[in-house]
């Protein structure tokens, strides 16, 4: 069935995710967030943490030459679960230390997205374009204060 997934790539899939990613970035920093690594993030209400964080594959599992965008929303009282007085903000929060956490494709209601590292560079970053723009930071800006 995912017989595509075990081939071998001859790809760099570093570089290729570094451009994808770079253009995405390019197109949220107006919107205020910043990049660390594979993660771009930003925070809103002064604390609330949006998180974009692009995973490979692992080829191990026979995902190489493939990645997915995963997202989360971090709402620090959710977090830490102590409900004690403000603790220390970081520069900025894994995707994985988000309080909502999904992945591409399943924000618009489909399965989640992973892309193959072999087709056109332009088509994958239109795709990650396009789902963020439609369904993610509609829903970022839904999800943007504690109202």
């Amino acid at each position: 069935m995912l017989d595509f997934l075990k081939r071998k790539s001859d790809i760099n899939t570093t570089q290729k995710i570094d451009e994808i990613e770079s253009s995405v970035y390019q197109h949220l920093k107006p919107y205020g967030f910043k990049k660390y690594g594979r993660t771009l993030h930003r925070f809103v209400s002064e604390d609330i943490s949006q998180v974009i964080h692009f995973q490979s594959g692992m080829p191990s599992k026979g995902m190489g030459g493939l990645f997915c965008v995963n997202l989360g929303i971090r709402i620090p009282e959710c977090s830490e679960r102590t409900f004690q007085s403000k603790t220390e903000k970081k520069k900025y929060y894994h995707e994985y230390e988000c309080t909502i956490r999904s992945r591409l494709g399943t924000v618009s209601g489909k399965e989640e997205a992973w892309y193959d590292l072999r087709k056109k560079p332009v088509k994958i970053i239109d795709s990650i374009i396009y789902e963020l723009d439609q369904y993610v930071l509609p829903a970022y800006e839904v999800l943007n204060s504690r109202e």
